[in-house]
């Protein structure tokens, strides 16, 4: 799993859309089972692709189950 967790924040890497929608229904079962629940209005995403790359990433929005994250432009930890 490839996550980098400070705190009350937790961060998912993956490769592909596929790969973060995976972590994040692990990390949402795990949760639940200590009674936590994953905050939708603090959460969101965000694709990190190479600086010359000719694919442009349109999506605003990632839906996974019942959850729907914004997307996120920076990252600042």
């Amino acid at each position: 799993m490839n996550v980098l967790a400070n705190a009350d924040d937790i961060v998912l890497f993956g490769k592909n859309e596929i790969e973060i929608r995976h972590l994040f229904l692990e990390i949402k079962n795990i949760a639940r089972n200590f009674g936590l629940r994953i905050n939708q209005g603090k959460t969101k995403y965000m694709i990190v692709e190479w600086k010359n790359s000719s694919k442009l990433n349109t999506i605003r929005q990632l839906t996974i189950k019942n959850y729907t994250f914004e997307k996120a432009d920076n990252f600042k930890y």
